[in-house]
């Protein structure tokens, strides 16, 4: 089952790439054990093939990514201080540990001849 994964807002879009503005909470996926405030000038370049199909990259809007593409690996590069130095990142860590919760079953809806009757 394949779904979509928010990661941040997205910088720009090139013709392979999309670089996203991560903030504190993915940053602390992305590398286990650092401490990081929740503002950070952190960006990560992802390949546009790990993107989401159905909410393309947009510039200034959120990114998403899909599930299945992450699992299965991709070369990504995470620039942590915001200064352009980037560095090899393995985005499989952003979906370790997450399992998706399922969607929940329509309720029942009630028939007319159960209603109470008013008079």
């Amino acid at each position: 089952m394949s779904y979509d994964i928010a990661v941040g807002r997205c910088t720009g879009v090139s013709e392979q790439h999309a670089l996203v503005k991560v903030e504190g909470a993915m940053l602390r996926r992305l590398r286990p054990g650092q401490a990081f405030g929740v503002q950070t000038k952190a960006c990560l370049r992802v390949p546009l093939s790990v993107c989401s199909k159905q909410r393309t990259p947009r510039a200034g809007e959120e990114l998403y990514l899909d599930y299945d593409s992450i699992s299965a690996g991709a070369e990504a590069f995470l620039d942590v201080e915001g200064d352009g130095q980037f560095v090899p990142a393995d985005i499989r860590l952003l979906v370790d540990k997450l399992d998706p919760i399922p969607r929940p079953q329509p309720s029942q809806k009630h028939r007319a001849a159960n209603w109470p009757i008013r008079h």
